[in-house]
């Protein structure tokens, strides 16, 4: 027995030994894939004769990395193969991120745009249960670097920022490539000087770090943008430093890229024979992306015009403009496809809803059928199923008859009461409180500068708007309080039980929410505020209508008092004055 124990033992030892070691060689093979300083290719063939004896996880780390490999090669398909079944293998959040990226980048360049960002939406969704912040950065980046594929540069803008803002001084691989989105998101809207002093950056950070591949990437943007500058000496050193970085790792796609900017950089010098070459090579590289094959093409037409060739130069211009076509077409495709998957997304819980009413109705019916069809029954069991079928068509009547009233009761943009039903259920608590002598306040807010949002930006976005203030203020309300919309963008909350000083913080918070909304999501950017009118029940109201006067007076000073503020009216006697309030403890009171 002892014996068999120092086995067992021994066996497990081994077996955990094993396991370090498969780790450690798939870091180094990480390693030297992204720095290429090594041969990958030796690592592969050793670690796919130990494939068997790996664990789950570690079997999908090395077809992540195959998948990888593949996609720096230019075989996207046998990319998302490996990266497919490294997915089935693992449940490993961090490591399913990980695919789930490649997997997105490798059908936004088959150019399946659809499936890139299912891939991106099943990424976000992680995001949330990723706790450990090194995760958190790490999938910043990802979605940045799908964003920039996808052509939503302002969306590579924001995740860059935020991993550049988590980083830590000794997280030099993430800083890399935070800072290196940041410069792709300047060039990309075309700003141009931002874009030199952000790639400038990240050459001389990531190059003091021992990261090649990223210092090819910053090479190849402060180039493009040198070029669009006029600077073509530069632009030359930079580009043709940029393509022997990517040649070392045998990047396809990026060789071809930016054998297309040397080709148009040299057009524009007036380096015609250089100009022809890197077209050509362009073309020759199989994994040149349509940007770059229109690129050189455009180039070729150019040259051969002013050579005088005008067969050739027609063909290339056909060609061109081919090309041009697909990037126009790849990019509305991209466009409709990001529009899609969010209506799909809003549209979800709505659709999962009626398919689960449709369902229950479904097996309403066939329950009534199976009994209509069994005529062998006795009439009991038949009168039975003929009341139970009148009392569900009678409770349905009456769900929809509910139903229908609510709607009626709400606002059908934000969901709130309409006028007529806040002020209706907010005079008969004002009743019942009058009656016990309690308080009673009201708050009208008006969004500011509205008129200039839809305007500028057209009326989808000002719904938005206002959808995302009712969302911001309804967790900030007790449910006793009543929220309605009383019209345009303009909302009244009553607050039963709550005298002026409540009133006031209350106003103060939502005020707070509103002027916190990040727009961004909107698809632009402004700004949204609003201002407030406070009152509260007096000795002499009898009804709910002096305090909407008092109320819509105060909120008349808080306009013309300059916006984003609140104002009080509790009387007649003096006038209401402005609350300018960056704390609550600001807020006057007026007409005391």
């Amino acid at each position: 027995m002892i014996k068999y124990l120092f086995f067992v033992a021994a066996f497990l030892v081994s077996t955990c030994v094993a396991a370090q070691n498969f780790d450690q060689a798939l870091d180094e093979l990480e390693v030297v894939l992204q720095s290429q300083q090594g041969n990958a290719d030796i690592l592969f063939d050793n670690l796919a004769a130990d494939y068997a004896k790996m664990t789950a996880d570690q079997k999908a780390r090395f077809l992540m990395f195959s998948g990888m490999k593949d996609l720096f090669g230019g075989d996207y398909q046998r990319s998302l193969e490996s990266l497919n079944s490294a997915l089935n293998l693992t449940n490993s959040l961090p490591l399913v991120s990980q695919i789930l990226v490649y997997q997105a980048t490798g059908y936004i360049l088959k150019r399946e745009f659809s499936n890139a960002l299912d891939k991106l939406q099943k990424n976000l969704a992680l995001i949330e249960n990723l706790q450990d912040r090194g995760i958190q950065i790490s999938t910043y980046l990802r979605l940045a670097s799908l964003y920039y594929q996808m052509e939503l540069y302002e969306d590579v803008g924001l995740f860059a920022n935020r991993a550049l803002k988590l980083v830590s001084d000794d997280d030099t691989k993430n800083t890399c490539y935070a800072k290196l989105y940041v410069g792709a998101y300047a060039i990309e809207t075309n700003q141009l000087q931002q874009a030199l002093s952000a790639f400038a950056d990240t050459r001389a950070y990531c190059g003091s770090h021992a990261l090649p591949l990223v210092v090819a990437m910053a090479s190849k943007g402060e180039g493009r943008a040198r070029s669009e500058l006029g600077d073509f000496d530069e632009a030359e050193r930079l580009l043709l430093q940029a393509l022997a970085g990517y040649t070392k790792f045998g990047y396809q796609m990026e060789i071809g890229s930016a054998h297309s900017l040397l080709a148009k950089n040299y057009w524009k010098s007036g380096n015609l024979e250089k100009a022809k070459y890197h077209a050509n090579m362009t073309i020759d590289t199989e994994a040149s992306d349509v940007r770059a094959k229109q690129m050189a093409y455009e180039v070729l037409a150019s040259l051969y015009a002013d050579s005088g060739d005008y067969t050739k130069a027609y063909s290339a211009q056909t060609l061109e403009q081919k090309y041009r076509q697909e990037l126009l077409d790849g990019t509305k495709a991209k466009a409709q496809a990001y529009e899609a998957a969010k209506f799909n997304a809003v549209e979800q819980q709505r659709e999962i809803a009626l398919l689960n009413k449709e369902r229950e109705q479904y097996l309403a019916q066939q329950n009534i059928n199976e009994r209509e069809r069994s005529n062998s029954l006795m009439f009991s069991i038949i009168f039975f199923g003929s009341s139970l079928f009148l009392l569900i068509m009678l409770l349905a009547g009456g769900i929809q008859r509910n139903k229908y009233k609510r709607l009626s009761q709400r606002d059908g943009l934000t969901g709130v009461f309409n006028r007529s039903t806040g002020q209706e259920f907010a005079e008969n608590r004002l009743i019942q409180l009058m009656a016990r002598n309690q308080s009673f306040s009201l708050i009208l807010l008006d969004l500011d500068s509205f008129k200039q949002i839809n305007d500028s930006f057209g009326h989808g976005t000002g719904d938005w708007a206002l959808k995302k203030v009712v969302e911001v203020l309804i967790p900030l309300l007790h449910p006793d309080d009543i929220l309605a919309r009383f019209g345009g963008e303009e909302f009244f909350i009553a607050l039963p039980g709550a005298g002026v000083d409540k009133a006031l913080e209350v106003a103060e918070r939502c005020r707070l929410a509103i002027e916190s909304i990040d727009t961004h999501y909107s698809g632009h950017t402004f700004e949204l505020t609003a201002s407030f009118g406070v009152t509260s029940l007096m000795e002499d109201d009898l009804s709910l209508d002096p305090l909407l006067h008092r109320a819509d007076l105060a909120l008349y000073q808080a306009k013309n008092s300059g916006r984003n503020q609140i104002c009080v009216e509790l009387g007649k006697k003096g006038s209401p004055k402005s609350a300018h309030t960056p704390s609550a403890q600001s807020l006057a009171q007026t007409g005391q």
